[in-house]
């Protein structure tokens, strides 16, 4: 994987999870969503 290697968009890095974010706040769904930090993990069971 090579991440980061080329920008493939003109959105600040951020965004697409800001925006995720308030969509699942405007729903008050906010708890559904697992916005996990890179390398970091959640047990399903």
């Amino acid at each position: 994987m090579r991440y980061g290697t080329c920008e493939l968009t003109d959105e600040p890095i951020g965004e697409p999870l800001e925006r995720t974010v308030v969509a699942f706040d405007d729903r008050g769904a906010r708890a559904r969503l697992w916005d996990l930090a890179v390398g970091e993990t959640r047990g399903l069971a």
